[in-house]
């Protein structure tokens, strides 16, 4: 754009001059395309590797496909939405990569501090009917339902006890908290790495945020002794309450 029509532009934005819409026009034909933002890379960015396990591990739970499902009571082929009522509350956890990277992270020192009070706030009462699937996952039978799914912690071989070699499975807030209750005694802690994948979703009208991340972990009945492991972990965060509804390593 040359200089005469770039500070008549200026101008006219500040309200000191009024261009012609020709002229406007003509200026805007002249302008070069923006170019497109690139986002800085850090250690806390989102791998395709991290996301795709992420959005596998979404849908085969079909929390995707039954998030946005057309709610009960539609016409069959109606192509609008009804009208949603606006939450009487804003949400307590903002949908973001970041932010939802520091409640897992919050979670894990939670976890290793292990005060019943204060991870009593990270699930609700609530809990979600699910079913086992034909591949012998966990399948939420209302995918629109809001509320805690499940907490799962991946078996090993490696353990040294059975305890620690053994699948959990907790569908209820109180079961998952007397496990962690268990594993303090002992000595597992977590410790957040960094969040490999997210994929934010809606669910039951309400913000969600599917987050896959590492997390190291590390406990006295566990192979190598007093070592940290990496692993693999996964969990949908339901930001509108501020609580876990489901959660694997």
């Amino acid at each position: 754009m040359r200089t005469s029509a770039r500070r008549a532009l200026l101008l006219a934005a500040a309200g000191v001059l009024t261009v012609a819409p020709a002229a406007m026009a003509a200026a805007e034909e002249a302008a070069p395309a923006p170019a497109q933002a690139t986002v800085a890379t850090s250690a806390d960015q989102v791998s395709p590797s991290g996301h795709d396990e992420l959005k596998q591990w979404l849908r085969q739970q079909k929390i995707q496909s039954l998030a946005t499902r057309p709610q009960r009571g539609l016409a069959a082929g109606a192509r609008d939405d009804p009208p949603r009522k606006p939450p009487a509350r804003p949400p307590k956890l903002k949908c973001t990569q970041a932010a939802v990277g520091a409640y897992v992270r919050r979670y894990t020192v939670a976890f290793n501090r292990g005060k019943a009070k204060r991870l009593k706030r990270f699930f609700t009462r609530t809990s979600v009917p699910v079913a086992r699937g034909e591949e012998g996952g966990l399948v939420v039978l209302d995918g629109n339902a809001r509320g805690f799914r499940w907490y799962t912690v991946s078996a090993t071989r490696r353990g040294l006890t059975k305890s620690a070699r053994g699948f959990f499975l907790g569908r209820t807030r109180s079961k998952v908290l007397r496990y962690i209750s268990v594993r303090r005694t002992r000595a597992e802690r977590l410790r957040f790495v960094t969040v490999t994948g997210f994929e934010p979703l809606e669910i039951g009208g309400a913000p969600h945020a599917g987050v896959a991340f590492l997390v190291r972990r590390r406990a006295g009945d566990l192979l190598p002794r007093k070592r940290w492991r990496t692993l693999q972990g996964k969990a949908l965060i339901d930001c509108q309450s501020g609580r876990i509804s489901a959660f694997s390593i």
